[in-house]
């Protein structure tokens, strides 16, 4: 048994149910579920489309590359994604004057309209989540998550 509470709680004794990682994973298993059955009823995108929009959105005209950078998708998974916005109206693809076998995609109008009604339904979403913390609970969660993203990103 741990006796110095600066290394946390002993996880000697734990089954998987306990772990930090597989309660994250969880959660956010639970919220993509909730995620998907929104965007498919209501906006007639997959998960993969929606990120791919909402990074375009914010960092337009850009790469498959830099966006698996930004988001850790798998870049197969974005190029699906990205393809199937440019059928849909949303994207537009170009040849990356910088690199001839690089496509570079850009969010249209009608992208950018799209893109700002899911947001609108995505932050009621966040709101209603968050709203099930106080705010010192939500201050400690958003600082724990942030410090725990850098922690595991500087380890990899």
């Amino acid at each position: 048994m741990r006796r110095d509470g600066r290394l946390g709680p002993d996880p000697s004794n734990w089954e998987i149910r306990d772990f930090l990682t597989f309660r994250i994973n969880l959660l956010y298993r639970l919220l993509d579920r909730q995620l998907k059955k929104m965007l498919a009823e209501h906006h007639d995108l997959s998960i993969a489309e929606w990120r791919v929009l909402g990074q375009l959105a914010t960092n337009s005209p850009t790469t498959v590359r830099d966006i698996a950078a930004s988001t850790y998708m798998a870049k197969s998974q974005i190029s699906r994604a990205a393809a199937s916005l440019v059928r849909s109206g949303y994207t537009v693809r170009n040849k990356d004057a910088a690199d001839e076998r690089s496509a570079v995609f850009a969010i249209t109008k009608d992208g950018q309209k799209k893109y700002e009604t899911v947001m609108r339904m995505n932050r009621e979403r966040q709101r209603r989540l968050i709203a099930q913390l106080d705010p010192h609970e939500r201050s400690v969660m958003f600082d724990a998550v942030g410090r725990l993203i850098d922690y595991v990103r500087g380890n990899i």
